[in-house]
């Protein structure tokens, strides 16, 4: 075998071991309105067919809104975990394709959620149609953001700042009862 066919076949191997299983769509922060599309009702949206993938360096706002016709809500699942609901919203009038309206809109099911840094699987389900669509287009984001610092500290670090804070009080007291301990 020619060394050449043996580059091109390690190459294609190459290829083969180190892609992904299945094709997903790169959810970029900052770049704006994503859609994402169905055909058959109720379930995992059609396109893109795996969902989405995010990669954040840094704290991340995700929003996701109906368009069109009101009427369709979305669970979305963050790495295989239900994360949000977007609640089923009655009435309203069509907007046409415009996401921002949609979002801003009382009358179309939107929602937000934060995510810290990391990697994501976004996968994307309809739990309600307009009245009379089958199919539909829904639109996703991810911004720079943060939760405001609401974080709240793990209950072992709080644990330990406790203990540490009553064993502190406690040798003061003993030096207050023994004032050998301080010389």
């Amino acid at each position: 075998m020619s060394l050449l066919r043996k580059l091109a076949v390690a190459l294609t191997l190459l290829g083969i071991l180190t892609g992904p299983a299945y094709a997903q769509q790169t959810l970029v922060v900052g770049s704006g309105w994503q859609a994402f599309y169905w055909d058959d009702g109720l379930g995992p949206i059609d396109s893109p067919s795996s969902g989405f993938f995010l990669e954040a360096v840094n704290p991340v706002l995700l929003r996701i809104t109906d368009a069109f016709y009101p009427g369709d809500a979305f669970s979305l699942f963050v790495n295989g975990v239900l994360r949000l609901s977007t609640p089923v919203v009655p009435g309203g009038s069509s907007i046409g394709d415009d996401p921002d309206e949609g979002y801003s809109n009382p009358g179309f099911s939107s929602g937000q959620l934060f995510l810290d840094p990391g990697s994501y699987k976004i996968d994307i389900s309809l739990t309600a149609l307009s009245p009379g669509f089958d199919n539909g287009r829904g639109y996703i984001r991810a911004d720079l953001g943060d939760n405001g610092g609401s974080v709240a500290p793990e209950p072992v670090s709080m644990a330990l700042l406790g203990t540490g804070l009553a064993g502190l009080a406690a040798a003061r007291r003993r030096r207050r009862r023994d004032p050998e301990l301080t010389a």
